[in-house]
């Protein structure tokens, strides 16, 4: 996909395509002129948001269906990358406030000069990855797909991916660090990488501050199931997939 994707589409669907050009002089960037976002469209994330306006749509509606949209919920997006599900969140809960983590550094500028457009005052970005203590680690990075970075080394076509170092941090360092404290609404897709990001939070649902936590599980669904009740079990936690 990306700027191949572009260009082929554009032979197809000219008019289409002038159209998302004529947002922003850079060809890899689209910009909302009703909201005024910026969306990097260079990869699968933000092409499927400018066109979707939208992203995984069933883990926002599952995090809104949880939200009392009268209080002042506070949303963590764990691997927000481009933001596309706290900029729904953020529009669906007008009093939320929103705590994007996300280690891709350069993905830091546009996501947080989009909050400020549709959460602004009420949204912390950490440039950092949740882990169980603070350390300097490896994030693989797919070619044209920034959404399946993983700190697991790649499987799967491992000479096309790139890799930087990043920082990783504990979930009680973001609170200490945040304005919005523990969170009461949770998102996590850190491909694979989700056990550990979950015993990070483990005061957070001890103290039944999360009411909703959304994840991606990527081992088989009875394992996945022990596994994580096995962590949750001190918390009054119910599990669904």
């Amino acid at each position: 996909m990306g700027s191949r994707f572009l260009r082929e589409r554009s032979r197809n669907c000219p008019t289409q395509v002038a159209l998302l050009l004529a947002f922003h002089r850079d060809p890899s960037v689209a910009t909302s002129t009703a909201r005024r976002w910026a969306i990097d469209i260079s990869d699968l994330v933000g092409w499927h948001f400018l066109m979707l306006r939208g992203f995984h749509p069933e883990v926002v509606e599952t995090v809104v269906r949880f939200a009392d949209k009268d209080a002042e919920e506070v949303f963590w997006d764990i691997g927000a990358n481009k933001g596309a599900c706290s900029y729904q969140v953020a529009h669906a809960l007008p009093k939320c406030k929103i705590v994007a983590v996300e280690p891709q550094k350069d993905l830091i500028p546009n996501l947080s000069a989009n909050l400020q457009v549709v959460a602004e005052g009420r949204a912390d970005v950490f440039p950092v990855g949740i882990g169980e203590k603070s350390e300097i680690s490896f994030l693989y990075i797919p070619k044209q797909n920034t959404g399946a970075a993983s700190l697991l080394p790649p499987v799967e076509f491992p000479l096309e991916s790139n890799g930087i170092e990043i920082r990783i941090e504990t979930a009680e360092w973001v609170v200490r660090n945040s304005r919005f404290g523990w969170p009461t609404l949770v998102k996590i897709d850190v491909e694979g990488f989700e056990p550990t990001v979950i015993k990070s939070l483990l005061p957070a649902f001890e103290s039944s501050f999360i009411k909703c936590c959304v994840f991606e599980c990527r081992v088989s669904k009875k394992t996945a199931s022990n596994k994580y009740l096995e962590m949750l079990q001190t918390s009054d936690t119910r599990l669904t997939r």
